[in-house]
C-alpha cells in the first residue's frame, strides 16, 4: 500500500498550499514539505515563520469483513502533520563555518499560542471542506478520517512548552483500483496517477518533482498488468443433488446440470 501513502502525502501538500499558488489556505503559504524540510529563502533573523512537514507512519490493513481473509484490506494509515511557528535563528556548527539560519520553535506565549491555534484551525478547514481542485484530489485519496489528535511539543530538558504541534490523523484510505489484466506497458495505479498528472498539467512549482516521480515509477516497472492465457471456454456444473417430489418425499438424485460456452470458435 506504499503508493496510496505516497498519494496521501502529496495530495495533502497540494491541498494545504493550493497547488503552491495564492490564495493560500493557511498562514504557512508555500512552506509545506513532504517528509523533510527544505531550505527556506528570504527570511531574516528573529522572523517567525509558520511551516508544515507532512509524514505518513503506520499502515494497518484490516479484514474487510469477518468472512474475508487476506487482501484486499481495509487500509488505515497515520498522517502526521508537524506544524511550527519557527523563529529564524543563526546557528554556527563550528568556528570555521559560516552561520546559517535555522528555524527553532520559541517558548509559548499568549500571542503565539493564539497564532498556532488559528494555524491548526486553518489546516482543519482544509480537511473538512476539501474545497477547490486540490481539495478534490485529497478527497479522491481519503475514504474517511477516523480521528484527529493534536499534541504540543515540550522541551524535555526544561519542560518549556514550544510553539509547535504534532497533528495525527487516522485516515482510512480509498480502495486501490484492481490490477489490470492483459498485455500493456507499466502504469501507475489510481489515485496516484491522476494526482501526479494533474500536478504536471498544472505546470506549477511542484510539476518538476511530480514529473521525476512519474518517470521513476514507470522506469522501475511501476505496476505491470497480469498476462493471462486466452479464455476459450466457460463451464458451469451443478452437481447432482437429492430432490423431492411434489409430496415432499425424497425422489432420488438427479443428473448433473451442465452449462458451457465455447469462445474458441
Amino acid at each position: 500500500m506504499s503508493l496510496e501513502r505516497a498519494a496521501l502525502r502529496l495530495a495533502t501538500v497540494m491541498a494545504l498550499t493550493n497547488g503552491y499558488a495564492a490564495p493560500w489556505p493557511t498562514m504557512a503559504q508555500n512552506r509545506v514539505f513532504d517528509s523533510r524540510q527544505d531550505q527556506i529563502q528570504g527570511i531574516e533573523v528573529g522572523q517567525v515563520v509558520p511551516m508544515v512537514i507532512v509524514y505518513t507512519d503506520d499502515d494497518i490493513g484490516h479484514a474487510i469483513s469477518n468472512n474475508q481473509d487476506g487482501p484486499p484490506f481495509d487500509h488505515e494509515t497515520h498522517l502526521i502533520l508537524e506544524i511550527t511557528l519557527g523563529q529564524a535563528t543563526e546557528y554556527k556548527a563550528d568556528d570555521e563555518s559560516d552561520p546559517v539560519l535555522v528555524l527553532i520553535p520559541p517558548q509559548s506565549e499568549p500571542e503565539l499560542e493564539a497564532s498556532i491555534d488559528a494555524f491548526e484551525a486553518q489546516i482543519y478547514r482544509v480537511f473538512r471542506d476539501k474545497a477547490g481542485p486540490w481539495g478534490a484530489q485529497l478527497d479522491a485519496v481519503i475514504n474517511r478520517i477516523k480521528s484527529w489528535e493534536s499534541k504540543r511539543f515540550v522541551d524535555h530538558e526544561t519542560s518549556i512548552r514550544l510553539v509547535s504541534r504534532q497533528i495525527t490523523l487516522a485516515v482510512r484510505l480509498v480502495q486501490p483500483e484492481d490490477p489490470r489484466i492483459g498485455s500493456g506497458d507499466p502504469y501507475i495505479p489510481e489515485p496516484y496517477n491522476s494526482l501526479l498528472q494533474a500536478i504536471i498539467d498544472g505546470d506549477g512549482p511542484h510539476a518538476p518533482t511530480a514529473t521525476l516521480i512519474q518517470e521513476q515509477l514507470l522506469g522501475n516497472a511501476g505496476a505491470t498488468p497480469f498476462n493471462l492465457p486466452q479464455l476459450d471456454r466457460i463451464r458451469f456444473i451443478e452437481a447432482n443433488q437429492a430432490r423431492k417430489n411434489e409430496a415432499g418425499d425424497a425422489a432420488g438424485p438427479r443428473a448433473d446440470g451442465v452449462a458451457e460456452i465455447d469462445y474458441s470458435t
